[in-house]
């Protein structure tokens, strides 16, 4: 079994190789000659998988979840899949997690020996799931205004749902933060499992009281107050329908707030090809930065469309905006609204003049108390211990095996 894996590992090596590997592999080909062995695998119960955006690096909720577990335990076996076609900062890793190829025998025997998988999007690929094996769903939003799954179900390929009824098939638990999201599991998500209220485990980092003056000098934006713009995508992937003006902006939070501005713009994960030119000089690119939740600890303010970003920073009572150019044209071609706009705390706009308007006369009082009745219509229970729930799921499951 091993001089096996050995030997389709060493055919692996060649670049070209790597790409017919990888085609056969997204097209379930590989891991099912593999399943067999797999079934004689031991169980190790102190190992987790970690799989972040079908195969990115160290962020989001898996993130913060593999932090909790290593504090809580360091003696546990951590294994990252990482589909290296992706521009992937390996140095993010902390040296207790193992980085392996997320297209190789050694990430499905990684899967056929851990009593844990961590995933926050729909997996890619189906390795055998025993019965003794635990699969945790975190997604990777929270309380948010999109549409998704079976709510844009016109808006999906076959093989998609095909795939995500497959996934929530194998899925053990689901991790939610609000009682919007909670619902939405159990009725867009073709999943009828178990659901763990507990909190969205990237939140916790708005409740350390750490100081991020270290994210400032890494992004190269040192300014006393940053702006972080993060616009969501449109399915025609034109950046056309955001057309913020960044220097009225700067001066309506200049005028309202004081001090000297900066304004970072960090374009949705799906963009982040995409070559921003001619941007003026108050504004720095940070769609390269893989941690969002940090660059909403060092903001002073956001401004985003339709992300669920911006629900995740109302934690910390600090000023947002919306500003949606296009927003009948995105309920109509693009997804709908679990929730209006202008029923949220943010102030909304379409223009710039709007926004403008909105900014200069913002009153705090009344927003932080918009944001705290906001947060109690959803139940959002945010509180700095997401993963040390989670954590404290995993540790109970593992009195299961045998």
């Amino acid at each position: 079994m091993f001089l096996l894996q050995k030997i389709l590992s060493a055919i692996h090596e060649g670049t070209f190789s790597k790409r017919l590997y990888k085609y056969f592999f997204r097209r379930k080909k590989l891991y099912i000659l593999y399943a067999p062995f797999a079934l004689f695998h031991k169980i190790n119960p102190k190992k987790v998988v970690f799989v972040n955006f079908g195969g990115k690096g160290f962020f989001d909720n898996p993130k913060y979840i593999a932090k909790k577990l290593h504090e809580f335990d360091s003696s546990w076996d951590f294994v990252w899949l990482v589909d290296f076609s992706h521009d992937c900062d390996l140095s993010e890793f902390p040296d207790y997690i193992k980085i392996v190829d997320m297209y190789s025998f050694s990430a499905l025997h990684e899967y056929a020996t851990a009593m844990f998988w961590i995933e926050n999007t729909r997996k890619n690929y189906f390795p055998l799931k025993k019965r003794c094996q635990y699969y945790i769903q975190t997604w990777h939003g929270g309380l948010g205004p999109k549409h998704s799954e079976a709510q844009v179900v016109r808006l999906l390929e076959k093989s998609y749902v095909s795939n995500a009824k497959k996934d929530s098939a194998l899925i053990d638990l689901c991790v939610s933060n609000t009682t919007l999201l909670t619902n939405l599991f159990r009725n867009y998500f073709w999943y009828s499992g178990e659901i763990l209220k507990c909190g969205c485990p990237r939140n916790d980092i708005f409740f350390t009281g750490e100081e991020f003056a270290w994210v400032k000098e890494k992004i190269g934006c040192e300014k006393e107050r940053i702006c972080l713009y993060a616009p969501t995508f449109r399915n025609d992937y034109s950046l056309l329908h955001y057309g913020l003006d960044y220097t009225l902006l700067k001066s309506a939070l200049e005028k309202r707030f004081g001090g000297e501005w900066g304004i970072c713009i960090r374009l949705h994960p799906n963009f982040n090809t995409v070559v921003m030119t001619d941007l003026p000089e108050c504004v720095c690119n940070v769609t390269s930065y893989p941690d969002v939740q940090e660059l909403l600890c060092v903001s002073d303010c956001v401004i985003t469309d339709y992300s669920s970003l911006i629900y995740d920073f109302m934690l910390t009572k600090r000023p947002a905006f919306i500003f949606a150019t296009d927003l009948e044209r995105y309920i109509q071609h693009e997804r709908g609204l679990n929730f209006t706009l202008d029923s949220t705390p943010f102030g909304m706009a379409q223009t710039n003049e709007e926004l403008y308007r909105n900014i200069t006369m913002f009153d705090n009082e009344v927003y932080v108390k918009g944001v705290e009745k906001f947060m109690a219509t959803y139940e959002m229970n945010d509180d700095g211990h997401a993963s040390e729930r989670v954590v404290g799921w995993i540790i109970q499951k593992m009195g299961t095996i045998r």
